[in-house]
């Protein structure tokens, strides 16, 4: 039971951290990011 409750308050812990940090994002700027990165000319990227 002891074993239950430290993986919920980790788990608590984590989805606090997660809300704490999306927070401080700005929607524009991702949005921004995101298309810049679609519209990248793949021919650029490295071959693998």
């Amino acid at each position: 039971m002891a074993q239950d409750n430290v993986i919920e308050e980790i788990t608590r812990v984590d989805h606090d951290r997660l809300v704490q940090e999306c927070a401080k994002l700005d929607p524009v700027t991702e949005q921004q990011l995101a298309d810049e990165g679609l519209s990248s000319d793949f021919s650029e990227w490295p071959e693998y």
